[in-house]
């Protein structure tokens, strides 16, 4: 399969490794890019931090494995896409759909993700303790054994989503709406614990 890269616009640093196999050299100062396809393509193991992914159209691709930490994206659609075992702490996700896509056991520790669409992910076992979330849509996701600790939720939806063994110890959640979520958790009941669901919507429907 070919990728095609257009638009390139960011520096990998040193080298990248692809596979765990092959080292490629860096042989430009512009190796990333925007405004480009990635489809059917895999980047497993690679190392590749601090990148941009802006106006990225992706399908059916994989980073599994790959480290993407304090990455940056923006605009993107990323469907069908494996995240899976993906470092991807600290990173920056904003006005990007990432339906159907899975993340399972990736590390999004301290990330920031706005206006992002994850309708149909999953992310089961991922790390996204300490992180800020805000204006984000989960709809039939898996969100089985997720860690939120210590997370803060905001204007963010969940409608007929996995929701057991959530971990919520420290977490705040505001104008959050629940809608057919099944809400076992490994944090504090609501009724023993009312500050973590102080802000919660009132039209809230948990079952469980």
């Amino acid at each position: 399969n070919t990728t095609n890269f257009k638009g390139l616009t960011k520096t990998f640093k040193n080298k990248i490794y692809i596979d765990g196999q092959k080292d490629i050299e860096k042989k430009d100062d512009n190796f990333w890019q925007s405004n480009c396809s990635i489809n059917d393509s895999s980047f497993k193991n690679v190392l590749a931090d601090n990148i941009d992914f802006i106006n990225i159209i992706s399908s059916r691709s994989a980073f599994n494995n790959a480290s993407l930490k304090n990455s940056f994206f923006a605009n993107c659609r990323m469907h069908l896409t494996d995240f899976i075992y993906t470092d991807l702490r600290y990173a920056y996700i904003v006005c990007t759909s990432l339906s159907q896509s899975n993340f399972s056991h990736s590390n999004m520790t301290m990330s920031k993700i706005h206006y992002v669409d994850f309708c149909n992910a999953n992310l089961s076992n991922a790390l996204l303790n300490m992180s800020k979330l805000n204006h984000v849509l989960f709809a039939s996701s898996n969100l089985q054994y997720l860690n939120l600790s210590g997370a803060t939720i905001k204007n963010c939806a969940f409608k007929d989503c996995r929701f057991e063994s959530v971990n919520l110890s420290g977490s705040i959640f505001e104008n959050c709406v629940f809608e057919n979520v099944k809400f076992v958790t490994t944090a504090t009941n609501p009724e023993a614990d009312p500050e973590l669901f102080k802000y919660l919507d009132v039209h809230c429907r948990s079952i469980g």
